[in-house]
């Protein structure tokens, strides 16, 4: 065990001298580990493999911040577990945002509201009670995928504006659907 130490620490250092060879041995050495974290969590084969890659480049990309190559290994769970939590989050409002959009698309009516009535929402009725700031930050998240680094980027805001405007988004989103009669 100590040997194994040695030697992912040793290999972590040589990665960041910038040996990419040696932070490709580093991975495998941590990888199976990683892979039984995210399966533990629930997340499905191919999205673990899409998780993994994600992992790894965030840790290549940071390498230079790991302040000691000993640490090396708890720091890439520590990543790993960052972005098993942000997609599940990601997961849950995909699921509640697609189980509403189908609806605009198709004006149908769903969830039976009190008194035996369904409940009905479309697109237009959202827009004219979202701003379209909201409609499209919410769009560019959690459909399109964009990190609040990207839309940043396409609004010209830094990453906190766009985290606020996110919330606020979601905020709105939510009170919007109760007046429809979602819970």
């Amino acid at each position: 065990m100590e040997c194994e130490q040695a030697e992912l620490t040793a290999l972590i250092e040589q990665a960041r001298a910038g040996d990419r060879d040696a932070f490709g041995l580093a991975i495998t050495r941590t990888e199976n580990g990683l892979r039984q974290l995210l399966s533990a969590r629930g997340i499905r084969s191919w999205d673990r493999e899409d998780l993994l890659s994600e992992v790894y480049f965030t840790a290549w990309c940071t390498l230079h911040k790991l302040r000691d190559p000993s640490c090396f290994k708890g720091w890439v769970w520590a990543i790993c577990l960052g972005a098993a939590r942000r997609f599940c989050v990601r997961q849950q409002l995909e699921a509640a945002l697609l189980a509403f959009l189908p609806l605009e698309v198709l004006d149908v009516a769903v969830a039976p509201a009190p008194g035996g009535e369904t409940a009905s929402v479309s697109y237009d009725d959202l827009a004219t009670e979202l701003p379209p700031q909201d409609l499209l930050i919410l769009q560019q998240h959690y459909l399109q995928k964009l990190r609040l680094r990207e839309i940043g980027v396409l609004l010209g805001v830094g990453t906190a504006q766009v985290s606020r405007r996110l919330k606020q988004a979601r905020e709105r989103l939510t009170r919007a659907l109760r007046r429809h009669g979602y819970d």
